[in-house]
């Protein structure tokens, strides 16, 4: 299975020093594209066009690296765990909050409302888009890597007058 650094935002896939590097260039951009289709697969609101957009490939020192610059793409791949809210504490004005009818309410967070529960953070699941989309890239790209090893036996066995179908 491939190497996820989710935390870093980045997945170092296999070591490919062997091929050649625009052959590494398209399978990152294989996998960029899985990537992006699992995210729209991912049940998250909209369509969240600056995290798709945020995926891109490199080749770096015979590996494909690829990587996101979206601030909430390891959250949204990682999910959060719920947790206490006490940061809003330190908030200097009211802060709004969006009712589920669209009214905006203002509320201050205080140690009382703290210590009574409140400005819970609910948390959410892993999306895993990442996991998922680097694994049907790769599969993809091992598919095309079998045929174009395939082609080239082909083409070297019929160039010394082989007939044989591989």
């Amino acid at each position: 299975m491939p190497d996820i650094n989710a935390s870093a935002n980045a997945a170092k896939l296999a070591d490919t020093s062997s091929l050649s590097k625009s052959f590494l260039e398209e399978a990152g951009a294989t996998v960029v594209r899985e990537i992006q289709a699992e995210i729209r697969r991912t049940a998250i609101k909209g369509q969240p066009v600056a995290l798709l957009r945020s995926f891109k490939s490199e080749v770096r020192n015979g590996q494909i690296v690829v990587s996101s610059d979206h601030p909430a793409a390891t959250y949204l791949n990682d999910g959060v765990r719920a947790y206490q809210m006490t940061h809003l504490t330190k908030a200097r004005r009211p802060i709004p909050i969006v009712t589920d009818d669209g009214r905006v309410i203002f509320r201050s967070a205080t140690q009382e409302s703290m210590r009574s529960g409140s400005w819970r953070h609910p948390g959410f699941a892993p999306k895993n888009f990442i996991e998922r989309g680097v694994e049907r890239g790769m599969r993809e790209v091992g598919r095309k890597a079998v045929e174009h090893t395939r082609a080239q036996i082909a083409r070297r066995f019929a160039s010394v007058g082989g007939t044989r179908k591989i």
